[in-house]
């Protein structure tokens, strides 16, 4: 208890003012910034009131039966798209004929690519027996001069190692 008696005796009047007056000056000077100010997103209309117009909600959309696009931005967009889109399928379904057609046209333009795909299986199918002939004396030609450059490399390790072990008796 002594020693909490003698450590508030320690702590002086100006330590405890000067703290307070710290305290205060964070306060007052982040309630007075200019960044820390709240401020509403900028809209395209200066009327608050205008900014939110329920009317143009629809009720079929949105939670409380409003919309759920922001009433602020434009929703001509995607309905352009939209348009485009469709006249461009209406022009291809035009141009193109009949759906039916069509799907018979790429049937049997699949069936003339895998009668291709054959043939040229059937061409490298001729070859191959060429090509592994090939294949197999350029191999047998490196595995021969491998071993010959595996037997020369033998000889001078061996040739290495007797000329050490006489160096090592003398």
């Amino acid at each position: 208890m002594n020693a909490l008696i003698s450590t508030i005796k320690r702590i002086r009047l100006k330590q405890i003012l000067g703290l307070a007056f710290a305290s205060c000056l964070l306060f007052v000077s982040t309630a007075c910034s200019t960044i820390a100010q709240a401020t509403s997103p900028p809209s395209q209309t200066n009327d608050p009131a205008k900014a939110y117009d329920v009317r143009d909600a629809s009720p079929a959309s949105g939670m409380n039966n409003y919309s759920d696009v922001d009433p602020r931005q434009g929703r001509t967009g995607a309905a352009v798209k939209t348009k485009g889109l469709k006249d461009t399928t209406n022009r291809n379904v035009k141009r193109d004929g009949d759906v039916v057609e069509n799907v018979k046209e790429a049937a049997d333009e699949g069936g003339k690519n895998l009668k291709e795909l054959g043939r040229d299986i059937k061409k490298g199918a001729r070859k191959l027996p060429q090509k592994t002939e090939n294949a197999l004396d350029e191999a047998g030609d490196s595995a021969a001069s491998q071993v010959s450059k595996l037997k020369a490399n033998l000889n001078e390790a061996a040739n290495q190692a007797k000329r050490s072990a006489e160096a090592t008796v003398d």
